[in-house]
């Protein structure tokens, strides 16, 4: 078997699984896992005021990716003391438009523990919006929901923070929140972008290595004529 065709075979296999290495070692981390957390672990968290009927803070933020699974909040208050109060919970766009609202009951949550707030909405990346968390009754004991006394290991997509009927919340201050992310969705559009992107490239990679190796047969082949004539 002529020297350039076993050169080329081996050149060929050896560029594919580079590809495939290269292929994995760019796909970001979160593409191995159906869900992704941007957390916030905040070493400086702090409890605000006590709900009370007409309480609330607003939490104004930027999500970094379209698949919204839930947010996570985290409260103080006294277990034991446990009814079955609810809080409201509301996201509304940048418009002000309401696009999603619960009842969260007190009793399902844990002091001091992350809650989920099941959310399950599409959003649009880099858009702001904003959740608000609300007391539609006089609570007879102390909630209290964390926030962080400035902005070391708060989450990346909240901006800035209000309230209403309780204290006012400075400029580096934000709710101790984490945002989940299902990414099932995107990830099947982005792992389909990056294998055509590198499969074009792959193509585009075997033509130029078949032109090379094409010159030096043709001129082989032409030689060889000579050489009988």
């Amino acid at each position: 078997m002529n020297k350039n065709i076993i050169f080329k075979r081996i050149l060929m296999i050896a560029l594919t699984i580079l590809m495939i290495l290269l292929e994995l070692s760019f796909w970001p981390g979160y593409l191995a896992h159906d869900f992704f957390w941007s957390k916030s672990n905040s070493a400086y968290g702090n409890y605000n005021s006590p709900y009370a009927k007409g309480v609330s803070t607003t939490q104004y933020f930027i999500p970094q990716m379209s698949w919204l699974s839930g947010i996570d909040i985290v409260a103080d208050f006294d277990e034991n003391a446990v009814g079955n109060e609810t809080l409201e919970f509301a996201i509304y766009d940048e418009k002000g438009k309401k696009i999603y609202d619960d009842q969260i009951s007190i009793a399902k949550m844990q002091s001091g523990l992350y809650y989920t707030i099941p959310v399950k909405k599409k959003l649009k990346v880099g858009e702001q919006y904003y959740w608000t968390i609300c007391a539609t009754e006089d609570l007879p004991y102390d909630w209290r929901l964390m926030y962080s006394a400035d902005k070391t290991g708060i989450a990346s997509e909240n901006t800035f923070v209000t309230s209403e009927g309780q204290q006012t919340f400075g400029e580096e201050q934000q709710t101790v929140s984490q945002y989940c992310y299902y990414t099932h969705k995107d990830k099947v559009i982005i792992i389909a972008t990056c294998w055509c992107g590198s499969i074009l490239i792959y193509l585009i990679i075997l033509e130029i290595i078949q032109k090379i190796f094409r010159k030096p047969s043709a001129d082989n082949e032409e030689k060889e004529k000579n050489h009988d004539l």
